[in-house]
């Protein structure tokens, strides 16, 4: 088998429905970061083919790739363009989000350009911080026939942790919807944590992204989601070794007895990280501990008589989560899966 990422495309549905349950909110799904690692374009047909609202991404390239895989379903860029990248998005209608009234006012595109105006609620990062920039980015767009607001939205840096920061958040953006007048398409503000968590009336549509995948963007935060991925390799040696020999770079393991190893071909090249040498792996349901450094493209685990070449290794799945890895190496989800290099192959099933 060499190694692989399971993606159950039946379990995206699932997660896709309970969400659309939850909110009753139009959706806005975000596949950024190769689908959070799960590859984006198989992702973005299964949710075209569920009408979700829109697809968004961080990178015009990354919204590149899904047009050139004939993605017709509405695409936000989340993250800033370059002006000079005005005709690019024009000619595959993409949705730009304006992060500044520096930007806005370089921007000179020749057909109609949908938009989104993104709002520094607290954050600090992108975004119109006041209600008078806000207002002079209405009045630029107004003047201007070829700028069609389409959205107003936010991102919430506290809903799993800090209520209070949270409501501030919250009522500034309520503040400025009540204060400026435009009657937007798409009002968004609620990204995985606050769609579970809060109940929002001022918006009609939210933007999951991690609870796509199944994963929890907070331990008390659960719509009963099932995990979509699970990554597998599979035994290629065993090494007998001797009391004294060590194992991989370093030398970190030295064996304090006869010790049999299983070399398993994944490594930090594929986004298994050298600092997730705490994390075990599962061979037949039974968990062995890695022995020795990471390498680019192996790791070695302890076993066994009961492990043999071509045994099945389970790195991420039902007996090993991407939350107990995560929190193993002190970490959180998204990361433990947007690492997951494209060298490992995805198989879809359903």
């Amino acid at each position: 088998m060499d190694k692989n990422c399971v993606i159950n495309l039946t379990n995206l549905i699932y997660n896709l429905n309970q969400i659309k349950k939850h909110t009753n909110k139009k959706i806005i799904a975000v596949v950024k970061a190769d689908a959070y690692g799960h590859g984006a374009v198989e992702i973005a047909k299964v949710l075209e083919k569920e009408r979700v609202a829109y697809l968004a991404v961080a990178r015009i390239s990354e919204a590149l790739v899904l047009r050139k895989a004939n993605i017709k379903t509405p695409i936000l860029i989340l993250s800033p363009i370059d002006p000079s990248d005005i005709s690019l998005a024009l000619e595959n209608d993409l949705t730009l989000t304006i992060f500044s009234l520096d930007w806005l006012k370089k921007i000179t595109p020749k057909e109609k350009i949908k938009l989104h105006l993104k709002v520094d609620t607290g954050m600090n990062r992108l975004g119109l911080k006041s209600i008078d920039e806000i207002k002079e980015a209405i009045s630029i767009i107004k003047n201007n026939e070829n700028l069609c607001l389409e959205g107003i939205y936010t991102h919430y840096a506290t809903v799993d942790t800090n209520d209070e920061l949270y409501f501030k958040q919250r009522d500034f953006f309520v503040q400025i919807l009540n204060e400026i007048d435009y009657d937007f398409k798409y009002i968004h503000t609620s990204a995985s944590a606050a769609l579970i968590k809060q109940k929002e009336d001022f918006t009609n549509a939210v933007r999951p992204g991690l609870a796509l995948y199944g994963l929890k963007p907070a331990p008390n935060l659960d719509l009963n989601l099932k995990p979509i991925l699970s990554l597998y390799s599979n035994v290629v040696q065993i090494k007998n070794l001797k009391k004294g020999e060590f194992v991989s770079y370093g030398p970190k393991y030295v064996a304090k007895k006869d010790t049999k190893i299983a070399v398993i071909p994944i490594g930090y090249g594929d986004g298994w990280l050298r600092r997730y040498e705490d994390v075990p792996v599962v061979i037949s349901d039974k968990h062995y501990r890695i022995v020795g450094r990471i390498c680019m493209d192996l790791l070695m685990v302890e076993v066994d008589d009961k492990v043999l070449v071509g045994d099945t290794v389970e790195l991420i799945g039902p007996n090993i989560t991407v939350d107990e890895i995560a929190e193993k190496v002190g970490t959180i989800n998204y990361e433990v899966v947007t690492n997951l290099d494209k060298r490992l192959k995805r198989n879809y099933i359903r």
